[in-house]
């Protein structure tokens, strides 16, 4: 997605910086296969990343999906816009 040309101009994103990002999505991500099947969101195709979350035990969704954001929580987990987000751990 970052690779997408308008999001490389908005944020003046080299391709070295796209390299480093993956990398260390790569070191720090922990891979989650969801062992359940929800049916919470209006699209059913976003339905997997609660899945991921409620199996991952994450305490945020962080999304601009308004499909996710209008939820505004799944169980214990709130789903909030990267800006909410950084707000929160700001």
């Amino acid at each position: 997605m970052l690779s997408r040309p308008r999001l490389r101009e908005k944020y003046a994103l080299q391709a070295s910086d796209l390299e480093t990002l993956l990398r260390l999505l790569l070191l720090r991500s922990e891979l989650v296969v969801p062992t359940l099947t929800l049916e919470r969101c209006r699209d059913p195709t976003d339905d997997k990343f609660l899945e991921a979350a409620v199996v991952a035990k994450a305490s945020h969704v962080v999304t601009g999906d308004a499909d996710l954001l209008d939820l505004g929580s799944h169980e214990e987990i709130q789903i909030v816009s990267p800006a909410d987000f950084v707000a929160l751990i700001d």
